[in-house]
């Protein structure tokens, strides 16, 4: 078993990374991103000065419209191929969507225990998703 040291892992991601940088194509996503997120937050809050953002601000990881534009098109490639990907079942209720009674439910989370904690984790998201979305209108009010 080979171990690999982590410091060298991320030294060689890095080079990858500045190496990405200096391609024509990258440069050229760079400078529409960042004409995009100015024109973006300048219309969304124009009182807002974009010089005067503290360096950790600017410079946190992921903050960056360039992150959130590729994370955007990574989750949609995912979704897209998923789509392509995932075959339907045959309707065995005549092409009608029936809901399941509660010992069909029950029934398959014996079967599959980590459906449970599909349930339990659908619940929080729909919870916490809420209320971000209260706490984000209290805020832009």
């Amino acid at each position: 078993v080979r171990v690999v040291d982590q410091a060298y892992l991320i030294e060689r991601a890095m080079e990858f990374i500045e190496g990405l940088k200096q391609h024509q194509l990258y440069q050229q996503f760079d400078a529409w991103a960042d004409k995009t997120s100015t024109e973006i937050l300048t219309w969304a809050h124009p009182e807002l000065d974009l010089a005067a953002r503290p360096e950790s601000v600017r410079n946190a990881p992921l903050a960056s419209f360039q992150a959130m534009f590729a994370f955007v098109v990574l989750y949609a490639i995912i979704v897209f191929v998923g789509m392509v990907l995932y075959k339907k079942p045959k309707a065995s209720s005549g092409g009608k969507r029936v809901t399941p009674s509660w010992d069909v439910v029950l029934d398959s989370f014996k079967k599959e225990p980590v459906k449970i904690f599909q349930a339990i984790y659908n619940v929080v998201q729909i919870v916490l998703c809420g209320w971000m979305v209260v706490a984000a209108i209290k805020g832009a009010l």
